[in-house]
């Protein structure tokens, strides 16, 4: 029973970011992207090993 839940909750919050993103000009869903990475970096990169921030950090160097 418990794995249907978790299907059901992925395909609804895939479902969710379809209806966000839908409709939405590039520029925009980059933006949006740039805003969350922005709020969510902070958290995530005392979580992961120091090469996996590095390889990140180098990546979204380009990303402006």
């Amino acid at each position: 029973m418990l794995p249907d839940a978790i299907i059901a909750l992925i395909t609804e919050t895939l479902r969710l970011i379809n209806n966000i993103i839908e409709g939405t000009p590039i520029e925009q869903r980059k933006a949006n992207s740039i805003i969350a990475y922005n709020m969510v970096w902070p958290i995530y990169k005392g979580l992961l090993p120091s090469e996996t921030v590095t390889q990140i950090e180098e990546i979204m160097k380009g990303v402006k």
